[in-house]
């Protein structure tokens, strides 16, 4: 029973990094404005030539690093998956 929970969860971080993502990419190309890590990577990407989706994955193994060294405990699958694969669905 155990497999099948982690399988689900996986799917459904999955699927919510995708929505995600896909928010992100609608709200930038709207001009709506973003959060302020999206902002960030918005104003910083262009300079360092590389894409939105890139920068937001720098950006958020950086904060990965700092939460390893404070608090372990906050680190999950959900936070891994949301880390590596938030840019796809960003630069699409």
């Amino acid at each position: 029973m155990k497999y099948k929970t982690k399988i689900k969860q996986i799917i459904l971080a999955l699927v919510g990094n995708f929505i995600l993502g896909a928010g992100v990419a609608m709200e930038s190309q709207a001009l709506l404005g973003t959060d302020p890590s999206v902002s960030f990577s918005q104003a910083a990407a262009p300079y360092l030539g590389i894409t939105i989706g890139q920068m937001i994955t720098i950006t958020n193994v950086v904060l990965l690093i700092i939460t390893f060294f404070l608090k372990k405990s906050n680190i999950g699958l959900g936070t891994v998956i949301v880390v590596l694969l938030n840019q796809y669905p960003v630069d699409i």
